[in-house]
C-alpha cells in the first residue's frame, strides 16, 4: 500500500492566500523605501555639487556657478530639469557662450526622476554662485518633492557662508510646500 506525496488542494490555496497577504502588505512598504532612497540619491547628488562648486570656487580663485539647464551646456529654465556647474568668470550666473573657453564645464547633472521637482525659491530662481573665499551670492532653500507632495519633501538650506544642511522644514521652521 502506498501513501500519497504531495499537497491537497485545501493546502495549496491556504498556503497562495498566506503568500498574497504577505505581499500585499510588503510591497507598499518596498516602494515607500524605494522613493526615500530615490530622493535622498537625488539631494546628495545636489549637496555633493553644492560642495564641489564651493571647493572649485576657493581652489581656483574664481567664481563658480550652478545653474538650471536642460542641454548640459547651457543655463535653462527649471531645476528639475538638470543643471550644470561651471566656472563663471564674467560673474552674470549663466555660462557666457561667447567665451566658453574662459568658463568650463565642471559637472553636469541631468533631469530628475519622473514625478520629482526642484524649487530654488526666491533666493536661488537660476542659479547659485560661490565666491573665491567659499560665500554663495544668497542664502536660501532648494526644495525637492516627489509624487508624494509636501509631507514627504525635503529641504537643503545654504548659508550665505556656503554651508548646507538638509532639513525636514524650511529655514524659518515653516512646513515645505510643493508644486
Amino acid at each position: 500500500m502506498s501513501t500519497g506525496h504531495g499537497f491537497t488542494l485545501i493546502e495549496l490555496m491556504v498556503t497562495v492566500a498566506v503568500a498574497a497577504i504577505l505581499a500585499a502588505v510588503a510591497v507598499p512598504g518596498y516602494q515607500y523605501l524605494v522613493r526615500n532612497n530615490r530622493m535622498s540619491a537625488t539631494i546628495n547628488d545636489l549637496v555633493t555639487d553644492l560642495h564641489r562648486a564651493r571647493n572649485e570656487a576657493i581652489r581656483r580663485g574664481l567664481t563658480v556657478t550652478i545653474c538650471h539647464s536642460t542641454d548640459g551646456r547651457r543655463c535653462g529654465s527649471d531645476w528639475s530639469s538638470g543643471w550644470i556647474m561651471f566656472v563663471d568668470a564674467s560673474n552674470i550666473g549663466k555660462r557666457n557662450q561667447s567665451s566658453q573657453a574662459g568658463e568650463p564645464l565642471l559637472q553636469v547633472h541631468g533631469a530628475l526622476p519622473a514625478g520629482a521637482t526642484l524649487d530654488g525659491g526666491a533666493n536661488f530662481p537660476n542659479y547659485i554662485a560661490y565666491s573665491a573665499l567659499g560665500f554663495s551670492n544668497n542664502n536660501g532653500t532648494f526644495t525637492f518633492c516627489d509624487a508624494r507632495g509636501a509631507p514627504h519633501a525635503r529641504a537643503i538650506i545654504i548659508s550665505k557662508t556656503g554651508r548646507t544642511r538638509i532639513a525636514h522644514t524650511a529655514s524659518d521652521g515653516d512646513s515645505l510646500s510643493c508644486p
